[in-house]
């Protein structure tokens, strides 16, 4: 029982003595690092407390901490420009600047400036006024001002005297009524000076300036396609009159009249498709299918647009190969089908059953006119006009490319075409007749009727008569042209331009569109951008006889003066030297 009771008994512990600790601490503070430097100093300290309370202290160790910081002062004295109340001039400028510096960087504290010294400047002006002389009169009177200062003490002598002759001005103002447009006037005021030096007197327009339009009539025309049908489409085009008034910047309309009619004939659009059978050299047959548009204009001159072909559906091939015998009575009429059928051209406008359709899908052919004054339509069958003059692209493409010359005093037409119809050969025509051509700018050949020139690099120029001719490409691309005499109508008659082409993708020109107005240069011997063509100059009785034998060539009207002076002044290959007559072959 006594062994037990003690092992249950519980231990107790107390402190006892004084509590002692023992810390280590790192105090840090700048203190002076060589010539106006300062640097961070820190010392690592051991202490000792008795009871909370420091007994003791060791120094273990002190070192150097960072970068040391120079603080640097500079002061620059320079001369420079300085304000006053009299004018500018020189003085020195003591400029004192602080920086401090550490680890290699700089850092600006502060930076002051002042003047000190005199101020040195001396001015000299010299300038001309015209002052009052009489009572409508006036004379330059020139002065010359010097200026000499000494610190804040300044002197100035002045000196005038006037110069040339005595000038009288008067002002006044002269109105009229002037047109502006049709049925528009308005009052136009110009301020006049007249200026009298002696005797002699010249007037001079300052400026003028327009009063408010009181009223306007204006008409206004525009054409869109309309829809006559399912498949039809026709010319809608209205044209309408308008009264407006101008007052104070404000413009107010209101219609007076509206006409609106149908123009042209109905144009439709109708779907096409056919399809075939094709074998191919394994025996395996597949349809083949085109697709393509078929455009009439008033139920006749169709032609075909947007032509797609390709096979579709699944292809089906023989079990067995068939026997070498069999080849050629199985397969035969297959192959010679394309040959026999009709031309592509034609494929849209029959209604033939699919199984005689022609083997490939119709080449339907692109139309670009451009007649009278000039009317346009372009490939897409945009209608519009075209009144510039000057030479521009008709027609450029990988095959041909077509520029026209638009002139004209008041109706703007077709005076002179010319092409390039292969890659090194240009022809060009030369007169209001078709019978003239002008080859590469110096060759000029004379056709008569049914006569075919044929170029050395491939295409063509077909003499029908003297109104018509029609020139082909190197690659089968045809410009129909239609000569019509002088009729008062541009300074070389009048020529229709009819382009013809399989292929118009990537082409360019206002066969395209109205925005692709680009200038024609290269194909002419001149190029005219809208005014007259400039000449240079001969000497008299050589531009006589050199013009006398561009008349025996046949060269007229815009070429003649051109061709006189290559003559005169042998430029060559640009110029005719010595003009080759040739008829056609």
């Amino acid at each position: 029982m006594e062994k037990q009771h003690v092992k249950n008994k519980k231990k107790k512990c107390v402190w006892v003595g004084e509590r002692i600790k023992k810390e280590t601490v790192t105090r840090c503070g700048e203190k002076p690092y060589g010539l106006n430097s300062k640097r961070t100093h820190c010392c690592n300290w051991k202490l000792h407390y008795k009871n909370e309370k420091l007994v003791r202290k060791e120094l273990r160790r002190c070192y150097w901490k960072g970068c040391a910081v120079t603080r640097q002062r500079r002061i620059v004295t320079t001369w420079a420009n300085r304000k006053t109340k009299n004018g500018k001039c020189k003085q020195r400028r003591r400029c004192t600047t602080v920086k401090n510096c550490s680890c290699g960087k700089c850092a600006l504290i502060r930076r002051t400036c002042k003047w000190t010294g005199n101020q040195l400047w001396k001015r000299v002006n010299h300038g001309c006024t015209w002052a009052p002389c009489s009572e409508d009169g006036r004379q330059k009177k020139c002065c010359t001002s010097k200026r000499v200062c000494k610190g804040d003490v300044c002197e100035v002598k002045r000196t005038c005297k006037r110069k040339g002759p005595v000038i009288r001005r008067t002002d006044y103002t002269k109105c009229k009524w002037v047109t502006v447009a049709t049925d528009q006037k308005r009052r136009r005021c110009c301020d006049w000076t007249k200026v009298c030096e002696d005797k002699s007197c010249s007037h001079k327009k300052v400026k003028c300036s327009l009063g408010e339009v009181l009223l306007v009539n204006n008409e206004k025309k525009y054409c869109n396609w309309k829809k006559v049908s399912d498949i039809g489409e026709r010319e809608y085009c209205c044209k309408e009159k308008y009264e407006c008034t101008h007052t104070k910047g404000t413009k107010k309309c209101r219609m007076l009249k509206q006409k609106c009619d149908f123009r042209g004939v109905v144009v439709t659009k109708k779907p096409k498709k056919t399809c075939e059978e094709k074998m191919d050299g394994n025996g395996c047959t597949q349809n083949h299918c085109c697709e393509w548009t078929e455009v009439c204009e008033g139920g006749k001159n169709c032609f075909p647009e947007n032509n797609k072909c390709g096979y579709c559906g699944k292809k089906t091939c023989p079990t067995t190969a068939p026997p070498t015998t069999a080849v050629p009575t199985t397969h035969v009429p297959t192959t010679k089908t394309p040959s026999t059928s009709p031309p592509t051209t034609k494929a849209p406008s029959t209604s033939a059953p699919t199984t005689k359709a022609p083997t490939t899908a119709p080449s339907g052919k692109n139309f670009c006119v451009a007649e009278g004054d000039p009317h346009m339509r372009s490939f897409t069958r945009q209608r519009f006009n075209f009144y510039k003059m000057g030479d521009y692209v008709l027609y450029k493409s990988n095959s041909m490319t077509v520029h026209t010359r638009v002139k004209g005093k008041y109706i703007f037409v077709n005076s002179a075409v010319a092409a390039q119809l292969n890659d090194l050969e240009v022809v060009a025509s030369v007169n209001e007749l078709g019978r003239d051509w002008l080859i590469n700018q110096n060759k000029l050949v004379k056709l008569s009727n049914g006569q075919v020139y044929k170029l050395e690099q491939g295409g063509s120029i077909r003499c029908v008569n003297d109104k018509k001719v029609f020139l082909t490409s190197a690659k089968g691309d045809i410009v129909e042209l239609l000569f019509r005499p002088r009729n008062g109508q541009g300074p070389r008659g009048m020529i229709n331009v009819i382009i013809t082409t399989d292929n118009i993708s990537g082409a360019k020109g206002l066969c395209v569109g109205p925005s692709h107005n680009g200038a024609g240069k290269g194909l002419f011997r001149t190029y005219y951008k809208g005014g007259d063509s400039h000449v240079a100059t001969c000497d008299p009785s050589k531009l006589s006889a050199s013009r006398q034998k561009c008349v025996d060539a046949g060269i007229i009207k815009d070429d003649l003066d051109t061709c006189a002076v290559d003559v005169c002044n042998g430029l060559d290959p640009q110029g005719v030297r010595d003009v080759e007559i040739e008829t056609g072959h």
